[in-house]
Order: structure tokens, then C-alpha cells, then sequence
């Protein structure tokens, strides 16, 4: 596929993508996007295979949708998995490796859960939470060799527990000045190459 989504789902109520086999979506496009209604759209993305798109999934105004056990490699112009104005999503065993921008970027998102995914090689941050993104869980995710932070964040209410992250150019955690109410704890970081956590 060249110049559009792979899979675009607009508006949609009880959306499931499922193992699916994609590469190669070229031009201006996603692999996966699903655009709703935020009290309406709900589903489930999992299964599916994805290599060789400028991005890989996004989720925009979309509510209690699931990424699960997604592979995502090589997204060659931005971020691996983006979610924005989102509430109540769950992304757990995603695979997310070589990525141009961001690995999981998540912003103005509330009640994200973020459980037990892996994120090599993103030229970005490895997990990026940017702006109005709260009362959410950051659990059991490993991040390694990403060119900044292993984790970056500016949430509020977060709670960013037992994660591993190592091997990254940046701070292995980056916490903005906009930073505040998040709990912090059994978090491991190793060969970092900035000094983490860290609170800027």
C-alpha cells in the first residue's frame, strides 16, 4: 500500500482488528488508525504484524479500546503506537522496535494503562506521556536503546512502577516541571547514559 492508512476505521462502535499481516504502507500513512466518537468507539487492535510504515498504530477520541500483542517494526517517519484524546485504554504486549520518532507516544489521555510492552530502538523517547495525560498506570514495560529518555513524562496522577529501562542515550526517566501527584517506585535503570530519574 502507498499514500494512505493501511486500515483506517472512522466513527465505529465494537471495532476489532485482529491478526492481521501489514508492511509497507508507504506515503503518508499509518498502518492502523481507528478515529471515533469518545463515548462510542470501543474495540480491540491485537494480533496484527505490522513493518515498514512511516507509523504504526493511532488511536484518536476513542474510549476502552485494547492494543494487545501488536508487533510493530521498522516505523520509518514517526511514532510506533500513538494515542491522543483517548480515555480509559489498555496497551499491554506490544512489541514496538526501530521507530523514527517516539515508540508509545500517549497525550491529553485520561485512565491509559500501559502493561508489560517492549520498545527497542526508538529514535525519540521510548514511552513519551506529553501533555494533560492522567490518572493512568505505567507498569512492567522495558525500554531499551532509545536516542533520549526511556521514559518521558509531564502527567499528573500517574502511577510508573517496576518498568526496566536501559541502555538509553537519554535520562533512563525524564519527569517535566509540569510533573506532579505521580507515584514513582521499583523502577530499574541501568547504563543510561544521562543521570535518572530525573526532574527537569
Amino acid at each position: 500500500n502507498s499514500g494512505a492508512e493501511c486500515v483506517s476505521i472512522l466513527d465505529a462502535s465494537g471495532v476489532m482488528v485482529r491478526n492481521n499481516v501489514m508492511s509497507n504502507c508507504s506515503g503518508a500513512a499509518l498502518a492502523i488508525e481507528v478515529v471515533g466518537a469518545l463515548a462510542r468507539t470501543r474495540g480491540t487492535v491485537e494480533g496484527n504484524q505490522l513493518s515498514d510504515s512511516l507509523e504504526g498504530i493511532r488511536l484518536r477520541t476513542v474510549t476502552s479500546m485494547t492494543l494487545r500483542n501488536n508487533q510493530i517494526r521498522n516505523a520509518t517517519g514517526g511514532n510506533g503506537i500513538t494515542l491522543q484524546d483517548c480515555a480509559g485504554c489498555l496497551l499491554t504486549e506490544n512489541v514496538v522496535d526501530q521507530t523514527a520518532s517516539n515508540g508509545i507516544f500517549v497525550t491529553a489521555t485520561r485512565g491509559v494503562k500501559l502493561f508489560n510492552n517492549v520498545v527497542t530502538g526508538a529514535a525519540g523517547h521510548g514511552i513519551w506521556l506529553l501533555g494533560s495525560v492522567s490518572d493512568g498506570l505505567v507498569l512492567h514495560n522495558v525500554v531499551t536503546g532509545s536516542t533520549q529518555a526511556g521514559l518521558a513524562s509531564d502527567g499528573e496522577r500517574m502511577q510508573i512502577d517496576q518498568n526496566v529501562l536501559t541502555n538509553n542515550r537519554g535520562f533512563g526517566m525524564w519527569f517535566s516541571g509540569a510533573a506532579k501527584r505521580n507515584t514513582y517506585g521499583r523502577n530499574t535503570m541501568r547504563g543510561n547514559l544521562g543521570i535518572g530519574p530525573a526532574c527537569l
